[in-house]
């Protein structure tokens, strides 16, 4: 009987030694499975998104640049009577196809605008110019994964740059921070 008890406390006992060796590593596969889901329930929204909406993303990306590289023209058709296609319908678009970080961005420009609607100097001009850059950086990357910097979109309208680039640093750096790429 005493061998019976013995046999039996040291299988009981290498059970025990086995389950406290194996806890981490159960431990650490059940996190790793958790955010193997995340990821997976992450990739499958935007594959959603792209296949859904990459049209409309598209023309969305395309709206903004238009704006961005031929503004008064843009607005001016946009603003025309029985225009189809409207500054609301363009944020609106934006809000609905965009990411998170676009949707921010573009959320912090409105804001922007509505708080220095009356003021029209070259530092606002310049945070305005360095918001829309932003935008359609983002959005850039919301359509095709690609990362542009917004730097580059403002040198492609902004002839003098070089010469004028501590006056866009300042608002493109305060953008940045807030809105950092994920």
């Amino acid at each position: 009987m005493l061998t019976f008890i013995s046999i039996l406390l040291t299988i009981l006992i290498l059970l025990v030694g086995y389950f406290l060796k194996e806890t981490p590593k159960m431990v650490r596969d059940a996190l790793k499975a958790e955010r193997e889901l995340g990821n997976s329930q992450q990739l499958q929204v935007e594959a959603y998104f792209r296949q859904i909406s990459g049209q409309e993303l598209q023309k969305v990306l395309s709206n903004w640049s238009n704006l961005y590289y031929n503004m008064e023209k843009t607005m001016d058709a946009m603003n025309e009577e029985g225009s189809d296609f409207t500054y609301q319908d363009l944020l609106q678009q934006t809000l609905q196809l965009g990411s998170d970080r676009t949707a921010d961005i573009l959320t912090d420009f409105q804001q922007y605008i509505y708080k220095h609607e009356n003021d029209l100097g070259d530092k606002e001009t310049a945070t305005g110019t360095a918001y829309i850059a932003c935008i359609v950086s983002s959005l850039k990357y919301d359509f095709s994964g690609y990362k542009v910097n917004p730097r580059d979109v403002i040198k492609l309208q902004i002839k003098d740059y070089d010469e004028h680039a501590d006056m866009y640093e300042s608002p493109m750096k305060k953008i940045e921070k807030e809105h950092p790429w994920g």
